[in-house]
């Protein structure tokens, strides 16, 4: 969805009921390479938990809403190790603006499956 970021995502096994997925990212001007388990918790509901390389430990959480005129998409993120200083300290305003670009575009995919 956003070539310019994520370079690369692909499926490389399942931990219990969650799938390991082998992520490639590129932000602002760094290139982030790790691997994280996803559990997707019915029915609004997405976990990440970064398992191994750039960020090991860092959490994201995903909540689906669903509103009168769409869906809210809210993402938390506990990041840790190189992602914590790459994006909450050397390049927030960044970080802010490609985070903002990526809820767009998320709204957009959603809004037109809907």
């Amino acid at each position: 969805m956003f070539p310019d970021i994520f370079r690369k995502m692909e499926v490389v096994g399942k931990e219990d009921s969650a799938r390991v997925i082998l992520c490639e990212e590129q932000w602002a001007g760094r290139h982030l390479k790790y691997k994280i388990k996803e559990n997707q918790v019915p029915p609004s509901r997405i976990e990440h938990l970064v398992i191994e390389g750039n960020g090991k430990g860092t959490t994201e959480t995903l909540r689906l809403e669903e509103l009168s005129d769409g869906t809210r998409l809210t993402m938390d993120i506990e990041a840790k190790g190189l992602a914590a200083t790459i994006l909450g300290r050397l390049f927030r305003k960044q970080f802010e603006a490609e985070m903002n670009h990526i809820f767009e575009g998320y709204t957009r995919v959603i809004e037109a499956s809907a």
